[in-house]
């Protein structure tokens, strides 16, 4: 099976996603979830009219005038009793409006004579008033389905009556890294081993694209321990299994043969861009299998091209931008180029190799390089998060 373009690949992740069910959460637990379906309204904000400044209720009728002072109206609590011609109420800014009084006059243009309220000039009625529903009536669309929860929508959900909301469940995901002689996070190195980055950093991006990691293995560079861990991930039903790692021209392509034991289907053979040219895809009756390079840049590069379509949130390539700076590319093939974006220009890192793990730390773009593309050409960029 030939290597497949970009486009291809974006067009075959989107048809693999994961689809995963509804699930109920707490309001407070929903940021950066996403809605299973459309949000609205429970009550009305505000329910009842209510005082927009603390003042005096009235009727607009009644003013100016002499009025006889009822019971006060506070935040929260219920409205005092209905008023009359001649009647007035103290209100704070929040509280019920009484029965009867269709404005609020504010406390600089009212006073006191002889136990009474004097009320100074005309007023209108409405004034100083919000009415009921004038943010929101109850039913009305708030968020769409479909749509990330940002924090700032935590506030708005509670205050029209959500407690829990449905959300999409996280995909479930299972990273299997395989390769010899790397040592786990925090291990003392001799000169000719290195630490196993793949994990964490690829558990990282998972989250990062509203998944869970739930399952996270290393294995060495042999068929059956391949085998084992796959079967183990499948068995903890999980929706993608991300396989990264395996291939030394010692041991040429051991998951790959590992896949095939499995009897899982190839969809994806290889990547018409640099550094992923190794990307594979299989699947299963019960996951999608994405089969990444080693190399953790690599690594990294082809989950943002693949896993978070994969996931359902592809890279946006919408945006243009010009390059900085020249960039080394393989002939013939479009490079996925690490770039810093500032001030409107894509500007390369300055060690843009397939190993330079640490430039991973700086990059905030990603840009789409063909091998004709000179300094200052436009060229379709995605943001990393």
């Amino acid at each position: 099976m030939p290597a497949v373009t970009l486009s291809r690949l974006v067009e075959e992740c989107d048809r693999l996603r994961a689809t995963p069910a509804a699930e109920m959460v707490d309001v407070a637990d929903a940021v950066g979830r996403t809605l299973a379906a459309d949000l609205r309204a429970l009550v009305a904000i505000p329910a009842l009219d209510v005082a927009a400044t603390d003042g005096i209720a009235v009727r607009a009728a009644d003013t100016p005038g002499l009025l006889s002072a009822m019971a006060d109206s506070v935040p929260g609590h219920e409205p005092p009793r209905p008023i009359d011609e001649g009647q007035a109420v103290r209100v704070a800014a929040g509280s019920p409006l009484p029965r009867g009084a269709d404005t609020v006059v504010p406390l600089a243009e009212a006073g006191t004579l002889s136990g009474m309220i004097e009320i100074r000039g005309d007023h209108d009625p409405g004034e100083h008033v919000r009415r009921s529903g004038e943010v929101i009536m109850e039913g009305v669309l708030m968020l769409h389905a479909g749509m990330v929860v940002p924090a700032t929508a935590v506030a708005a959900m509670a205050a029209v009556g959500h407690a829990r909301i449905p959300v999409l469940a996280r995909p479930r995901v299972a990273v299997v890294s395989v390769g010899d002689g790397m040592l786990p996070l925090g291990s003392r190195l001799r000169p000719w081993q290195r630490i196993d980055a793949n994990p964490v950093g690829l558990a990282a991006q998972i989250v990062a694209a509203g998944a869970m990691v739930a399952r996270s293995v290393s294995v060495e560079n042999r068929q059956d321990a391949v085998v084992s861990a796959i079967e183990a991930a499948l068995a903890s039903a999980v929706d993608l299994i991300v396989m990264v790692g395996g291939d030394t021209p010692a041991v040429p392509r051991p998951v790959d043969r590992a896949l095939t034991h499995l009897g899982m289907e190839s969809i994806v053979d290889g990547l018409l861009v640099d550094p992923c040219e190794s990307l594979r895809i299989r699947t299963h009756a019960d996951a999608t299998v994405l089969v990444l390079p080693g190399d953790p840049v690599a690594a990294a590069v082809g989950w943002q091209l693949a896993g978070r379509g994969l996931l359902g949130h592809p890279l946006n390539w919408e945006y243009r931008a010009p390059l900085g700076a020249s960039v080394a590319r393989t002939a013939g093939t479009p490079s996925a180029v690490r770039c810093i974006m500032r001030a409107g220009v894509l500007h390369p890192l300055a060690a843009e190799t397939a190993h330079a793990v640490t430039n991973l730390a700086l990059a905030n773009a990603l840009a789409l390089v063909h091998p004709e593309d000179p300094p200052g050409a436009s060229v379709p960029w995605s943001p990393l998060d």
